[in-house]
């Protein structure tokens, strides 16, 4: 996009998720752990494609 080096970010929050448990006949395995990132946008800023 070329507009998104025009807003402003005010906080970056990561969070880890665990993998959840899985049964694949008998043998249990887990799918991997992703993390997630929580972007804040600065007071008065808007993401339009998204409607935030």
């Amino acid at each position: 996009r070329k507009d998104a080096d025009k807003i402003k970010i005010s906080d970056v929050r990561t969070i880890k998720v665990l993998g959840k448990k899985r049964r694949r006949g008998k043998s249990t395995g887990y799918e991997p752990d992703r993390k997630k990132a929580i972007v804040t946008l600065a007071k008065g800023q808007r993401l339009e494609d998204y409607g935030v």
